[in-house]
């Protein structure tokens, strides 16, 4: 990711951000939640890097097309709310030729299907995510939740 431009599109509290400043990107974090954005930018600061964080609703209306080299996403599941990640996959595949995002376990036939007209998927890897309690339906103080990584690449 070194002096890559990449955009970290439900950025939460910054942890994918963080991660790729770290390796050397230039980043811009977006988040629909302010409060996430506070925590984004102190973890930020905590490590004495200078990432962009913008509040705004993830749309493909308002993607900034071709604007990066790749998007890393961990969107909101289509499982918990049906169709949310569908605005992030459409808005990744507009600002960036490469995108990196972490679906819930069993996605990749939607994503496939999802992007059939736009991007391939290219690699798949399956891992396992820590969530801790942080959303009203979380029952547990941290659920292990089975999801897949998945990097798309779009046509053209």
């Amino acid at each position: 990711l070194e002096d890559m431009r990449v955009l970290d599109l439900g950025c939460g509290t910054g942890m994918l951000s963080v991660g790729a400043a770290l390796l050397g990107a230039e980043v811009v974090g977006v988040d629909g939640d302010s409060s996430a954005l506070k925590t984004a930018a102190e973890n930020a600061a905590a490590q004495n890097l200078d990432i962009t964080f913008r509040h705004e609703v993830i749309r493909a209306e308002t993607a900034e097309a071709d604007t990066y080299d790749t998007v890393i996403m961990n969107p909101p599941f289509g499982a918990q709310n049906e169709h949310a990640d569908r605005p992030f996959i459409e808005a990744a595949l507009l600002s960036a030729p490469v995108v990196w995002g972490i679906f819930n376990k069993g996605s990749i036939p939607f994503i496939r299907a999802y992007t059939k007209d736009t991007a391939e998927i290219t690699d798949k890897v399956s891992a396992k995510l820590s969530i801790p309690r942080q959303f009203v339906f979380h029952t547990k103080d941290i659920v292990e939740i089975p999801v897949e990584i998945v990097r798309l690449e779009r046509h053209g």
